[in-house]
């Protein structure tokens, strides 16, 4: 960072306008700006937080002018790379489009919260060859034309999800992993053509199903204890 850390905690001075629009007041006060967070945030990381943002911007602003779409995704806070891609997309050709849609989708956290945008996208026509690795569309390829595949949901959420999985041991851990005390947990189960597969993914060995409208499937659940 080129100023001095502990000049600008030292230095008082109010929050840029642009970064107090999206300052959040309660019991952890926090700034989550799409250029960049502080989390926690206190008035004395005012000028820190407004020099990074004043950084980032500049770095943001360059990738766009320079079309280099990924970079200018990426260095967005992971909430809003949904957003920078849209901004986008109409630039992209159809390999960086597929690319970088599929590496939004693993990153993100907020699937549900964009849902529409999501049911859109998955849509348009993906290309697996650039957007799978070439062990993914193996394993996709070795599937048989009808995949039974689950998700693991707890009472606050859904069935009918765009994520789901072919290993039901996975699909209980994430059950179990979302739910909240007291919440019950569910395991949904559906058949699904191969053809419907918008992508596999292998990352983090979730063996992962991708589906763009999971509510044409018939689905059927069971409550975990």
């Amino acid at each position: 960072m080129q100023a001095d850390y502990a000049e600008l905690l030292a230095k008082s001075e109010p929050l840029l306008p642009e970064l107090a629009a999206y300052y959040e007041e309660g019991d952890l006060p926090m700034v989550r700006h799409p250029f960049c967070y502080s989390v926690p945030h206190s008035q004395q990381m005012n000028a820190l937080t407004n020099h990074r943002f004043r950084l980032m911007k500049e770095e943001i602003e360059d990738a766009l002018a320079e079309e280099q779409f990924s970079r200018y995704i990426f260095l967005h806070e992971r909430p809003y790379r949904l957003n920078a891609f849209l901004e986008v997309a109409d630039k992209l050709p159809c390999d960086e489009f597929s690319r970088l849609l599929a590496s939004i989708y693993t990153d993100s956290e907020n699937i549900w919260q964009n849902e529409d945008t999501w049911r859109g996208l998955l849509a348009r026509g993906i290309d697996q060859s650039v957007s799978m690795t070439d062990s993914e569309q193996q394993a996709l390829a070795a599937l048989p034309d009808e995949i039974t595949v689950y998700r693991g949901y707890a009472e606050r959420g859904t069935a009918e999800g765009f994520s789901w999985t072919t290993d039901y041991d996975k699909a209980c851990w994430f059950a179990k992993r979302l739910a909240q005390a007291g919440d019950a947990c569910f395991v949904a189960e559906a058949t699904i053509p191969k053809n419907d597969v918008i992508w596999y993914f292998e990352g983090r060995g979730e063996s992962e199903i991708v589906v763009a409208s999971p509510e044409k499937y018939r689905i059927g659940f069971e409550g975990l204890e």
